[in-house]
């Protein structure tokens, strides 16, 4: 392997990541896989790629970046990332378009809406972490048409609401699955996955200046409460995911 990731370190240019895919062909679990020796070579050649690797444990000394499989950082709803999450590392989620890793014939009809697709992408970004999203291409090479109209799809909304998303952090409340937060600098991002919600109750730090929709400026209500939490009047919108703008 370390010839292979020596090549690879060495003839190609700047690598950003390695990203290891587990221990899954040894069961047994006390099998030595030298990660020490790995991680260090790796970061003797390039100093600056990060090492990724998908094992569904507590990260391990050269490891840079902490990914949770099929689930947000701290959900485990699938049962493969109960894993304590190091608040001290870069998060990532990696997770499918579809329900299978790679390309599979039975994948139709089992593909995940878009917006499933952007309540993954939000609550990553809710929790401060990547969304590694994977695309199995078939056979002869070419993307299945359901990630491509996917992808496109998301690619729209993030023309709209992009500057939510790149370039922030995990928002101040984590809130429940109906909700997600994202901040930048003064301005915190409300994102209402539940169209029924007709308030959100949110644990700031500070009081709010101003809460408006993020496209149309239009101004929402709100007051605070006893606890110190803000509650938000929502506004009605046909958006699939609603979004708004919090100014501290």
């Amino acid at each position: 392997m370390k010839a292979q990731l020596s090549e690879l370190l060495t003839n190609y240019g700047p690598i950003q990541c390695i990203w290891f895919d587990g221990e899954w062909c040894i069961k047994d679990k006390g099998f030595d896989w030298k990660f020490d020796d790995i991680y260090g070579h790796i970061h003797s050649i390039q100093p600056g790629c990060l090492v990724v690797n998908n094992h569904h444990h507590a990260t391990r000394a050269g490891e840079d970046v902490q990914t949770f499989e099929k689930d947000l950082p701290g959900e485990n709803k699938n049962g493969l990332s109960g894993q304590v999450v190091v608040r001290t590392q870069p998060l990532e989620t990696c997770d499918t378009m579809g329900y299978m890793w790679g390309y599979t014939i039975k994948e139709a009809g089992k593909w995940k809406s878009r917006d499933e697709l952007l309540r993954l992408l939000v609550g990553a970004a809710g929790k401060g972490a990547n969304l590694l999203l994977n695309i199995g291409p078939r056979p002869d090479g070419c993307l299945p048409e359901e990630a491509v109209e996917r992808l496109e799809a998301m690619g729209d909304w993030l023309t709209r609401y992009g500057a939510a998303i790149y370039g922030t952090e995990a928002g101040p409340d984590r809130m429940d699955g109906r909700f997600a937060t994202t901040r930048k600098g003064d301005e915190v991002y409300l994102f209402v996955f539940d169209g029924t919600a007709k308030t959100a109750v949110l644990k700031l730090d500070g009081k709010p200046k101003r809460i408006a929709g993020y496209l149309d400026g239009k101004e929402a209500s709100f007051i605070g409460a006893p606890d110190g939490a803000t509650v938000v009047t929502l506004p009605d919108s046909t958006e699939g995911i609603r979004v708004l703008r919090i100014e501290l």
